[in-house]
């Protein structure tokens, strides 16, 4: 047996010296030439440039609608706690209920509007955190505006801690 293994490497190997000389050497299937790899350059470069309006739109729309998600869960809880049979666990949620609700509506809007790759879940994140921490500059800024949306008592008090981030002196 080990006889005929050693004939056998022979003859694959005196094959394979006579295949090198004569310039026909066998490359893998897995290496590709040179001009395959121009080719396939060529063609992942023209496909970067064929990205179209709605890709390039993509992030800042997902940036906008974290920020409506967390509008419209901040807007929902307060319409949720003017309900008064609710169980009594739902008011005192407060921040994190408005979380929870942003939440659901950012999961909805990721299915709905197709914000499934990581750059745009994590723009809608952002976007979220961004309406959260900057609804206080937002009230600041324009008070009767969110005093449409919110209890006056409650868009009064936002506006008041956001005396620091108003863009005029003047408010």
């Amino acid at each position: 047996m080990s006889m005929t293994m050693s004939g056998r490497q022979r003859t694959d190997f005196a094959e394979r010296l006579a295949r090198i000389q004569s310039g026909r050497q066998l490359e893998p299937s897995d290496v590709l030439s040179r001009d395959a790899q121009k080719r396939l350059m060529q063609r992942q470069k023209a496909a970067r440039k064929k990205v179209g309006l709605r890709a390039r739109l993509a992030v800042p729309f997902a940036f906008l609608c974290g920020m409506i998600a967390m509008l419209a869960a901040r807007l929902g809880y307060f319409g949720l706690t003017q309900i008064e049979d609710l169980p009594p666990a739902v008011y005192t949620l407060e921040d994190r209920g408005v979380v929870l609700i942003a939440f659901v509506i950012s999961v909805l809007m990721i299915v709905a509007f197709g914000l499934m790759t990581k750059g745009r879940a994590l723009a809608l994140a952002l976007g979220c955190l961004a309406m959260y921490y900057g609804e206080v500059a937002i009230a600041a800024n324009a008070p009767d505006l969110w005093a449409q949306f919110f209890p006056a008592d409650y868009a009064a008090s936002l506006a008041e801690k956001g005396r620091d981030f108003r863009l005029t002196p003047t408010g």
